[in-house]
């Protein structure tokens, strides 16, 4: 058996590191596009598959489904993980945490090379044992891909209940008391009163705050509102539209605690008209005849 070349595992970390260099500085998208696919969809998984199996026990087909499987179950398994961190799944938590596993990854794989035994052989004799290693790498390669496959379905299901139990609640009530994601006409320039509410799910005790705005201009705030475990919280938030227009939108964050990073958010789309015209009000007193 002889050493398999390092070339593979160079060009791994080589393009990861330019996925990264492309991600950091905002390369336009046509290029870090398909870089960026190849960076999520293939080399974690490929470099995975190469600390599992680091020699040529595995051909070019089942080398590419083995790196696809693992990518695609890797980041099915770690992307609730990443979600679950302070400040939330992002662009740069994925880029990071992709690159980490595809390096330590092709560095196993390295390690692993280093410790196969070189054994001489002679020109035009078969491999010993090729067929034998086939057949049981072709079973351990279905095995670690059952197992991806198991653990993936179980992290989102337990992901999935444990979301729908615990889920802070930020809503907005209409005048009639339901739960609405539009708000009634509103009049330029004349303040209007929103109605939300909080259930807390997140600790015996939770502060918040609540800030409304429109593009980068800030309408309101209110906080900080202490809820308790299992409780709602409702209130009216004062705000005024700057100008008229229709389909405004009005952004509702929710900051939990100190945090600055909204904890939850709400869009209302908005209909603003224009204040109407002060029209005189006839309280009974005789007004002075215009002049001729």
């Amino acid at each position: 058996m002889r050493r398999p070349s390092n070339l593979d595992l160079l060009m791994v970390v080589l393009v990861c590191v330019i996925a990264v260099g492309m991600a950091v500085l905002d390369a336009p998208i046509s290029i870090r596009l398909p870089v960026g696919l190849t960076a999520v969809l293939v080399l974690p998984g490929y470099s995975a598959s190469l600390a599992l199996f680091p020699t040529d026990e595995l051909d070019g087909v089942e080398r590419a489904a083995l790196a696809c499987s693992l990518s695609i179950g890797l980041i099915i398994v770690v992307a609730p993980l990443l979600d679950r961190v302070p400040g939330g799944l992002h662009e740069d938590m994925i880029v990071g945490t992709v690159s980490v596993i595809t390096v330590s990854s092709a560095a196993v794989a390295w390690w692993r090379r280093r410790r196969v035994q070189v054994v001489p052989r002679a020109p035009g004799a078969v491999r010993p044992g090729r067929v034998r290693w086939r057949g049981a790498t072709v079973q351990w390669a279905g095995i670690a891909i059952a197992v991806v496959a198991i653990v993936s379905v179980i992290v989102l299901a337990r992901d999935v209940i444990t979301e729908a139990r615990t889920s802070t609640e930020f809503f907005v009530l209409g005048r009639d008391g339901a739960a609405r994601g539009t708000a009634a006409p509103v009049t330029s320039g004349r303040p209007t009163t929103v109605t939300l509410g909080i259930t807390n799910h997140d600790s015996p005790m939770q502060s918040y705050q609540i800030i409304v705005e429109a593009g980068a201009e800030r309408l309101a705030a209110t906080g900080p509102i202490s809820v308790r475990f299992g409780d709602t919280w409702i209130g009216d938030v004062d705000l005024m539209v700057p100008a008229r227009g229709i389909d405004q939108k009005i952004r509702i964050l929710l900051l939990r605690g100190s945090g600055l990073e909204p904890y939850r958010s709400l869009t209302l789309e908005v209909n603003a008209a224009a204040p109407l015209s002060t029209i005189p009000i006839d309280d009974g007193v005789p007004q002075p005849s215009p002049a001729r």
